[in-house]
């Protein structure tokens, strides 16, 4: 069970990642952590107040976590470039832009780096990257995210878990 999970920074993906890991006794692999562990950043940009991320080192980083642990989440926007050959399935989490909105504000992201975010959820950016990447894509809408959704989502992918 390899599963990535992507969307727009605020759509819950952190939350997702480390709820459904605990519950299915596998690893949850945070890109955010592992650019920090591994010094995979070029640089940091003060203005979007982010950073700049070597895409090209992430990804051989990530494959080979993936690599290694058959049992896995990993979670980040840029989840989805990784190789579709070592993912089971990419989960693409989407958020209705007026709560989206509410969340970055609440994380006091500068104006520009919100929208930013909002026109790539809007061009569903995260989605149309997976699919150019050849993913099979589950597209799960968190605006309003019930325990119920999160139950049915966790009894999909231990079903998912038992066919791999």
């Amino acid at each position: 069970m390899r599963i990535l999970i992507s969307g727009t920074p605020g759509t819950g993906k952190s939350t997702a990642a480390c709820l459904l890991a605990k519950s299915l006794g596998a690893e949850c692999l945070s890109i955010t952590n592992l650019v920090k562990e591994k010094n995979l950043a070029l640089g940091y940009n003060r203005k979007l107040r982010t950073w700049d991320v070597d895409e090209n080192r992430l990804k051989r980083e990530i494959e080979r976590c993936i690599r290694k642990n058959h049992k896995i989440f990993v979670e980040g926007h840029l989840s989805h470039i990784v190789s579709h050959r070592l993912s089971d399935l990419c989960i693409v989490l989407r958020t209705e832009v007026s709560e989206l909105f509410k969340r970055l504000k609440k994380r006091k992201y500068p104006l520009k780096k919100i929208q930013e975010n909002i026109q790539a959820e809007i061009f569903n950016t995260c989605y149309e990257e997976a699919k150019e990447n050849k993913h099979k894509v589950l597209v799960i809408d968190t605006t309003s995210f019930s325990s119920a959704e999160k139950t049915l989502l966790k009894d999909f992918i231990y079903e998912l878990s038992l066919q791999s």
